[in-house]
């Protein structure tokens, strides 16, 4: 498969080429890839993976970028022909936050974010989804793909229960059409293996991450005093 380097160039390059020059020609904008960058994750040499036979093996998460402020992990999780497919963890004087990407139920998921403050995993509600599809190949396929990609509402309790994490919160729903979807269903199947706060995340929420909360109610603190 494209790796993002390529396909950001393509964007660029073909995709919107003509879009571009135009903008560059007539309102005098800059070249975009003088500020748009692209970077393929490299694995280390260490990690035997493989598109076909190991796409997400065993290992141990590994730091991809750091500078004054956060530093982020990543590790290889499960989603199917999709390779390589990434697990994100940012952690920073404020806590730590750890997100699953796209992926089925991976303990290397639960390697990276083992004692995260926050985390963020996709769900999916199998029958529901498929319940929106007539019966026929093109249904069967997609159960495969679905099955093998994705991670049920009844294991991302055990996810967020192993990885000793503070808080889950449910994202990438599927299926995603309103109303589809039964959340309350969602949270309280991860909430019977997970003992922790399970939140059902909407469009623009915000999580903040403990220390973050901690600050912010001793500045309203030293606020109400003032």
């Amino acid at each position: 498969m494209a790796g993002t380097v390529e396909i950001v160039d393509a964007l660029l390059d073909r995709v919107f080429a003509s879009d571009i020059c135009i903008r560059m020609a007539d309102e005098g904008r800059e070249e975009p890839h003088n500020w748009v960058v692209a970077h393929d994750i490299a694995l280390p040499e260490s990690v035997p993976a493989d598109p076909i036979d190991a796409r997400h093996p065993a290992m141990d998460p590994f730091e991809i970028y750091r500078d004054e402020l956060v530093s982020i992990t990543a590790i290889l999780v499960d989603h199917r022909l999709c390779y390589p497919a990434f697990a994100f963890r940012l952690d920073s004087a404020y806590g730590s936050v750890a997100v699953s990407g796209d992926t089925a139920y991976s303990e290397n998921c639960i390697r990276l974010a083992r004692g995260a403050d926050l985390l963020l995993h996709e769900v999916m509600d199998l029958e529901a989804i498929l319940a929106t599809f007539p019966d026929g190949p093109t249904r069967d396929g997609i159960e495969i793909h679905l099955r093998e990609s994705h991670t049920s509402y009844d294991e991302v309790g055990k996810v967020a229960r192993e990885a000793g994490v503070g808080r889950l919160v449910l994202h990438h729903i599927v299926p995603n059409t309103p109303g589809t979807a039964d959340l309350r269903k969602m949270q309280a199947a991860a909430a019977r293996d997970f003992s922790g706060p399970v939140h059902v995340a909407e469009d623009n929420d915000r999580f903040a991450v403990p220390l973050a909360i901690e600050r912010d109610a001793a500045r309203q603190g030293a606020e109400v005093m003032a």
